[in-house]
Order: structure tokens, then C-alpha cells, then sequence
């Protein structure tokens, strides 16, 4: 029940009675000899006690701070641990089962900055502690467990210190961080600190040697010397803010150098490196579900134990991983030239790389059901990436720029603040970017300008950027790209309410820290805001400048990363593109924001695209395609000015492949609107076979072409592109042979355009040929005359012999 929620744990500390009850009959600091059947007798300590308290602590500081208060629980905590577990007069799994439960409610309380002048009260103890260890010929699988649970509140301690910045604080004072009650900040003793680094430097050095000496199975001391390295790593990020050690930063320096010698260089070179990585793929979340399918269907989050190797369980290599990744990147921020020797023996590690691809080719798409699994995964990439973002040269920079994207949509709840570092300092790092820069587009994309594409803007005049041209720009304007991606992504618990609609929170995106398309969040977050009836539209040149910076990754992502975009759902990049249409001329005519969209359109042109375009599937965000595509339409006759690039998009849904309803709100519902759709067929970026293939088998709608054709709503002269689809189907259903049922309106439609006055539309009908492309030249083709097998069925369809025209 104290696991379920903060409310249910907040109903179970209301009890005072029932808490009472509870540490008096299963936390009791005297108690009678019992014998180990008689676990069950009255006023004996129960692990499962401690650790509802711990529970109960867990569930909120104020939780924690009543039951230190009103209950004493630290006091009792210091009784347990002062005394050893072999002087209990518990059986012996139990009573190490205590200990440790005390000492982990002991780190939970250290996490909200409680409990410091208790540990220091048992500074003693525990040196005498760590001093048997040292010394110890044989060391105890307990007492082992107990180290490991007291580097653990250590480590805890550690981390929450932070440098004091307010006035006259002694020298050697040091103030906890508490961001829910500053008034209850506690000054400590740096030094009570540092005056377990050198035992415990003596402990690991011991621990690691019998680590690399043991089988593969030695676990205990994979843990202990990882919750030591944890201890170490701290220390370094910690003691660089601090002021008495301000002053001798070579001090650090040498330590960071010592342990990167002793700690880091000796894990690397000796069997425990190998035997950690060598099992990552196993543990890794990475590739396969987190979640298993025999969740309960309520709980679907709860992962059930099953045959897999879980990431937290006590085999797992993560640990050990973590813990020395934090201090290679401790020990590199004291000392950048300590990066050279990680880039060789770590960055360019087989099974580091083969991690890394695995992250990369797993499909943000299909990122499966949140997981807390997942949070060890995300911490270690976290730390790879900061490690090859300070390398000098990293191979495939490609490959690991997109295992970091796929890490930060991967993202889960409690995983925000990796997912803002890598956002703020890694993602757009020119260290991951640079084969964008230096790299060169294939010749025949290189040699492509948009104005070769003839795509006349509105606004007046070409659009003349080459694609390498513009993917240099993006290059340069990283840098601004980055802020405008902070400002929609960067989790800030202050700010205006207007503000905090857009900050990456849980709050909005419940289950990942972020959506799945978030690379086009700017451009959708203003997109929903423009749908709200209050809405008032934001500055416009500020605006302007989100989109076309969010366009600007886009199309870097597009070009240079498509093995991280292309599994994303091509109608969702489709329909995310269109929403730029929608914010008015002013911006989607401006040239920044233009000239992208041209080069987006040109990339999304492919075959291979269009092919698997669905505009049935469900887009989240919007009622559905066609609702999007009917906002489209209305915009395009409100304020399009006939462009060229608004209609390129437009066109895309009257592929032959998509539904009917499309090409019925152009041909017949919006009409009027084909005067405007001016496209020449040198201006038409994606390929026309689609508008062609199949031939139309839609009566209804063959009926509105040979309409169109003969009312003059179409023509070569104002709109020549669709006026040329309508020839293609009407000529198509003419002579097709095959259609016995709809002979007599074959038949009318022939003599309609053969007794047709205008000498042009009837030669462009009856004399259609075929559509040719060879290289750039596109065009339709025509018979000079007719072939003797379609005047033959011409002169069925008339009743007599056709006259030359």
C-alpha cells in the first residue's frame, strides 16, 4: 500500500497508532533472545518493517521528516547500526536483513538532507569498520553487503553538498541543497568527507584486485567496489565547488590523476572491463520489450519477473559500468588530457561500439511501454556520450549522434535530467555533427538547386539554394537551433503560465519526458496554440524564426540522420510539415522558412516515401488527415496567392494510391480553387507517375475530369499540370476497351470532345499518347495521328469514321 501511491502512504502515516505499533513490536531497540522458529514473537525486529518505513519515507520529505521527529526513527536507526549484526540474537540472514534496511531508510533520509550529525556522530564506527575490512585475510559475504549499503548514504551525503554562496560561512562549512525547505538547510563538515578517502582508496584497491582475480560470478564485489567508485566520482564533482579546496585545485587534480591511474586504468586493462561489457547485451533494455507480456493488465508498467536477465538484478553489469564512467568523466573535467587514453582503450572498444549500435538501431516508433528499466540504459549512454563528446575523434559520429537521439526520445519518467543535459550540451555538440560539415552530398544532389526546380515563390522571385548550401546553413545556425529547442524542451519548474505549457515535464507527456515526434514540437506546440479560440498570435518574427530553425534540424535530421527519421511514421512527418501552412503567408512565405520546406518537399519526393504514405493513420494531435487536409484547402484559397510550393504540397494526397475523398474536395467541393493551382509540369517536385498509376476506375470522378475539361475549369493555359492529369484518366476511359458497362457514357463523352468547338482540347483528348520523362525534360506526349486500332474503337464509339484533326 506504500508503494501504490504518495495518498496511500500519507492515509498509513496518519495512523499514529498503527505506526507506534509498529516500532514497538518490530522495531524495538531491546528485545528478548528468540529462537530463530520464534521469529514471530512479540517486540522483535522485522526487516519488513524497517523497509515500510523506508517506504513511507520515500513517498515525500515531509513524509520522512514527521516520522524523524515525532517518531525518533534516526535515533533508532544509530542503535541498530552501532551495534554488530552477529550481536542480535537474530538468525543470521535476519539479521543483516535489518541492518540493511536501516542503513537504506538512513540514505533516504541523507537524499532530503537529513541525518548528517548522526553520521557524523558515527564517524568512528564506521572507520573502524572500513579498517577490519582492510585488514580482513578473508572477507564476509555480509559484511560485504553492509559496506556496500554504508557507501551508499556516504555517496549520498556527497552528493548533496554544495558550495555555499551566501555570506562569512567558516571556511570548511558546506551547505546542503534543499530545494523544498531552504530555511532547513544544515551546515556540515566537509571534512567528515574527506576523511573517507583514503580508506576507502585503500578498500577498492584491495576489492578490485580480488574482483579481477575471482570467476566471473563474484558479484558482491562487483557491487562493493562500484558504491566505493560511486563515493569517488562524487567527490570529484563535488569538491571542484568547494571553497577549501578552491584553493589547492591541484590537490584534486592529483587525486583525480591517481584514481584514473589506480581505479580507471586498472579496470580497463585487467579481465573486469571485458567481463562487464561481454554482458551488457544480455541485461541491456535496448531491442527487447522492458516490459513482459504477462503484466497485469492493470498494472501495465510493473515488470514481472521473468526468465530474461533483468537490468536490476544483482548479475547485472551496470553498476560497476556506471560507477566508472562517473569518475572517467569526473576525472576528464579535472584533467582534459586523460580524454586521449578513454578515446583508445573505451571509446573505441568493440563491445562500447557494439553498445552503441544496438541504441541506434533501435526505432523511436516503437518505443514500446515506459519502463523504469530503462533508467540504467539511459544513465550509461548519458555518460558515453559525454565521454565521446570530449574526444577528440570519434569513429562513426554519425552512429553515435543517433544512438543519443534515440536515447533522448526514449526517454522515461525520472530520466529528466539526463535527457536536459544531453538536449542542452550533446545533442547539437559539434562533436557529433561534424560529418554534416565535412562531408560532402552525392553529386547528383549537390549539383540540385532549387532553382532548377522553377518553384516560383508568392512573395516574388526564385528560391536559389542548392541543398548543400542549405546544409551548410544549418550547420552554421546550430548553435540558434539549440536555443530555440531549450526553450521548447528544457524543463524549468518557474517561469510565466504562459510558459509552462511548452516545458519538458512529465506533467506534459505522462509517460516519456518526451513525444515521439519531438523534433517537430516548437512547430506543433504552436500549432495547438493557434487552434485555441483565444489564441492571439504570438510575434510574428519570432515565430518565424522557432519554425524555421525547427525546419532547419528537420531537414539536417532528414539528410544527414534518416536512419533515426526514417522509422518514424511518414504520414505523421507528412502531416507535421503541413502545419506550417497553417500559421498564415507571413511565415511560410518568408525565405527562411520557404526555402527549407522546398528542400523537404524535394527529399520527401522519393518513391520510397510516397509509397508509404497512409492518410488513414491515425496522427495524434489531429481528428484525422482529411480534417488537416480541409484546413489546408481553406487556407490555400485564402491566402496562398496560387504559390507554387503551398500547391506541390497539396498535390501529394491526389496521389492515385489515396483515397477518393481527396480529389473530390479539389475537383468538386473546392473548384473554384483550380484556377489558382497554376503548376506548371516543370514546377511538379514529385514524381507524376503517382498521380497517373493506376488509371482511375472512379466513374463519378471520371465524369467531373471530362466536366472540367469541356466547362473550361481547367486548361493549358491556367492550370496546366492538372489540366493534363484530367486529359490522361478521360483518354484512358475512352479507349479502354475493357469497360463493357460503361459503354454508353464512353460513347457520350466521345462525341462530346470529337463535336467539340475548341480544336485543342479535342486534338489533346483523343490524341493523348502517354507521359515521357527523360532526364529533366518531363512532358506529355501526343499522336501526330491515330493508331489504326484506336480509330477502330473510336469509330465503334461514334458510329462513323472519324475525320482527321
Amino acid at each position: 500500500m506504500a508503494r501504490h501511491s504518495m495518498d496511500a502512504a500519507y492515509q498509513i502515516t496518519l495512523d499514529k497508532e498503527l505506526i507506534a505499533a509498529i516500532l514497538h513490536r518490530f522495531c524495538p531497540t531491546v528485545w528478548q533472545p528468540v529462537d530463530p522458529c520464534a521469529l514471530a514473537a512479540p517486540s522483535v525486529p522485522l526487516s519488513r518493517a524497517v523497509k515500510l518505513l523506508r517506504l513511507l519515507c520515500a513517498a515525500g520529505r515531509s513524509f520522512a521528516a514527521r516520522l524523524v521527529k515525532e517518531d525518533e526513527i534516526l535515533h533508532r536507526a544509530q542503535r541498530f547500526l552501532h551495534v554488530h549484526y552477529k550481536d542480535f540474537d537474530l538468525p543470521l540472514e535476519e539479521a543483516v536483513a535489518v541492518q540493511l534496511e536501516w542503513y537504506r531508510l538512513w540514505t533516504v533520509l541523507a537524499l532530503y538532507g537529513m541525518g548528517f550529525g548522526a553520521f557524523r556522530d558515527s564517524l568512528e564506527m564506521h572507520m573502524n569498520w572500513i579498517q577490519r575490512l582492510i585488514a580482513a585475510q578473508q572477507d564476509d559475504e555480509n559484511e560485504l553487503m553492509l559496506c556496500n549499503a554504508a557507501m551508499a548514504l556516504l555517496d549520498a551525503y556527497c552528493c548533496l553538498a554544495t558550495p555555499d554562496t551566501n555570506a562569512a560561512q567558516p571556511a570548511k562549512r558546506v551547505r546542503f541543497a534543499d530545494v523544498d525547505a531552504p530555511s532547513s538547510s544544515k551546515d556540515f563538515d566537509w571534512n567528515v568527507i574527506e576523511c573517507f578517502l583514503d580508506p576507502v582508496d585503500a578498500l577498492l584497491q584491495k576489492h578490485l584486485q580480488l574482483l579481477a582475480q575471482s570467476g566471473p560470478n563474484n558479484y558482491v564485489y562487483q557491487s562493493t567496489c562500484a558504491s566505493m567508485i560511486n563515493y569517488l566520482a562524487s567527490y570529484l564533482e563535488k569538491a571542484r565547488h568547494v571553497d577549501t579546496v578552491r584553493l589547492d585545485v591541484g590537490r584534486i587534480v592529483r587525486k583525480a590523476n591517481s584514481w584514473f591511474e589506480t581505479v580507471v586504468q586498472l579496470t580497463l586493462t585487467s579481465v573486469i572491463f571485458f567481463r562487464l561489457f561481454s554482458k551488457i547485451d544480455a541485461y541491456s533494455t535496448w531491442k527487447r520489450s522492458v516490459v513482459s507480456s504477462a503484466s497485469p493488465a492493470n498494472l501495465p508498467k510493473l515488470c514481472s519477473r521473468t526468465a530474461e536477465p533483468q537490468v536490476i538484478s544483482s548479475q547485472s553489469p551496470f553498476n560497476m559500468l556506471i560507477a566508472l564512467f562517473r569518475l572517467m568523466n569526473a576525472c576528464v573535467e579535472l584533467d582534459p588530457d586523460l580524454i586521449s587514453q578513454i578515446e583508445r582503450n573505451v571509446l573505441k572498444n568493440d563491445h562500447v561500439c557494439s553498445y552503441i549500435a544496438k541504441i541506434a538501431s533501435s526505432h523511436s516508433s516503437d518505443r514500446g511501454r515506459p519502463s523504469w528499466l530503462r533508467m540504467a540504459d539511459i544513465q550509461l549512454a548519458h555518460l558515453l556520450f559525454k565521454l565521446a563528446n570530449r574526444a577528440s575523434h570519434v569513429d562513426k559520429t554519425d552512429l553515435w549522434h543517433v544512438a543519443l537521439l534515440q536515447v533522448v526520445t526514449c526517454g522515461v519518467q525520472g530520466a529528466e535530467n539526463y535527457i536536459n543535459d544531453m538536449v542542452s550540451k550533446l545533442m547539437f555538440s559539434s562533436s557529433f555533427l561534424r560529418d554534416c560539415a565535412l562531408d560532402e552530398l552525392p553529386e547528383a544532389l549537390s549539383s540540385l538547386h532549387l532553382k532548377e526546380l522553377h518553384l516560383n515563390s508568392a512573395a516574388g522571385g526564385m528560391v536559389v539554394a542548392s541543398l548543400t548550401t542549405l546544409q551548410t546553413e544549418c550547420v552554421k545556425s546550430l548553435p540558434a537551433i539549440q536555443s530555440v529547442f531549450e526553450q521548447y524542451l528544457t524543463r524549468s519548474p518557474s517561469g510565466p503560465a504562459s510558459q509552462k505549457e511548452t516545458l519538458l515535464c512529465s506533467s506534459c507527456f505522462p509517460d516519456w519526458v518526451l513525444p515521439a515526434d519531438w523534433v517537430y514540437l516548437p512547430i506543433i506546440i504552436n500549432y495547438k496554440r493557434s487552434q485555441k479560440k483565444e489564441f492571439v498570435m504570438m510575434n510574428m518574427s519570432s515565430l518565424i524564426i522557432d519554425v524555421s530553425r525547427n525546419l532547419q534540424w528537420i531537414f539536417l535530421l532528414e539528410q544527414k540522420r534518416s536512419k533515426f527519421m526514417q522509422p518514424m511514421s511518414k504520414t505523421l512527418r507528412f502531416s507535421r510539415l503541413l502545419f506550417v501552412f497553417l500559421f498564415g503567408s507571413d511565415l511560410f512565405l518568408d525565405r527562411r522558412v520557404y526555402g527549407t520546406m522546398a528542400a523537404l518537399l524535394r527529399l520527401y519526393s522519393s518513391a520510397t516515401f510516397l509509397d508509404r504514405l497512409n492518410l488513414d493513420e491515425h496522427i495524434d494531435g489531429i481528428p484525422s488527415f482529411h480534417d488537416l487536409y480541409m484546413q489546408l484547402v481553406l487556407q490555400f484559397e485564402a491566402e496562398s496567392f496560387g504559390d507554387s510550393l503551398f500547391a506541390s504540397y497539396l498535390l501529394i494526397p491526389l496521389y492515385q494510391q489515396h483515397d477518393q475523398q481527396y480529389k473530390m474536395i479539389i475537383w468538386s467541393e473546392y473548384s473554384t480553387m483550380l484556377r489558382s493551382l497554376f503548376l506548371s509540369v516543370q514546377q511538379v517536385l514529385i514524381p507524376i507517375e503517382g498521380f497517373l498509376e493506376p488509371e482511375e476506375l472512379d466513374v463519378k470522378l471520371i465524369r467531373i475530369y471530362a466536366q472540367s475539361l469541356l466547362g473550361g475549369t481547367v486548361s493549358p493555359q491556367f492550370c496546366p499540370f492538372l489540366y493534363w492529369i484530367a486529359v490522361h484518366h478521360v483518354n484512358r476511359f475512352i479507349f479502354d476497351q475493357g469497360r463493357s458497362t460503361h459503354l454508353q457514357l464512353q460513347k457520350a463523352m466521345a462525341e462530346h470532345f470529337y463535336s467539340q468547338a475548341n480544336q485543342e482540347i479535342k486534338r489533346h483528348v483523343l490524341l493523348y499518347k502517354n507521359y515521357i520523362k527523360r532526364g529533366d525534360k518531363q512532358a506529355f506526349e501526343q499522336y501526330e495521328e491515330l493508331p489504326p486500332l484506336r480509330k477502330q474503337w473510336l469509330t465503334a464509339l461514334l458510329g462513323k469514321s472519324p475525320e482527321a484533326f
